[in-house]
């Protein structure tokens, strides 16, 4: 009986191990997806036109949102119009969307690390450099994830705008 509860432990640690796989699979993918150079470019447009947008007017939490997404939306569609003029052709609307997650991602959550912090059972993530990164899930259980970033100054870039959005977080109400 015990020879089996163990049996029956390995096969189901086996199988979170495929799951978990397969959760870092797919943020690798939300990652991947998305022009990371073009997110910078576009949060730095939506932070200065929602700076412009809030400069006499006090928002609250959910207009503040609402608003940067507007703005995001709206940058998206600025980006790709440049895009068609440069002659590199269109953004396919997944890749749109992908965008446009990443964007708010950025503004309103951890940016690239964000897809990593949604997996579940994550406990922490250690990162040294970009591209050396170690996640540990609750059941202490070690997985190698992504790069976070695409080159060391970037994660820098990121770690001070982490630290900006961390001190207003909480904050309200909320101001551009």
């Amino acid at each position: 009986m015990v020879a089996a509860s163990r049996l029956e432990v390995g096969r189901a640690a086996k199988v979170l191990s495929g799951d978990r796989q397969g959760q870092i699979r797919q943020a690798l993918e939300r990652l991947e997806r998305v022009d990371w150079e073009a997110v910078q470019h576009l949060r730095s447009q939506v932070s200065a036109a929602l700076t412009l947008v809030s400069a006499d007017t006090v928002l609250d939490e959910s207009r503040h949102r609402a608003t940067v997404s507007r703005l995001t939306m709206q940058a998206i569609e600025d980006w790709v119009q440049d895009r068609i003029a440069r002659g590199e052709g269109p953004l396919a609307l997944d890749a749109q969307n992908a965008l446009r997650g990443a964007v708010l991602d950025s503004m309103f959550g951890a940016g690239r690390l964000q897809p990593l912090l949604d997996l579940p059972g994550i406990e922490n993530i250690e990162i040294e450099g970009h591209d050396g990164v170690t996640l540990e899930f609750s059941d202490g259980s070690l997985e190698t994830g992504p790069p976070v970033a695409d080159s060391d100054a970037d994660q820098i870039s990121e770690i001070q705008h982490l630290a900006v959005l961390s001190q207003e977080v909480g904050d309200t109400p909320c101001r551009g």
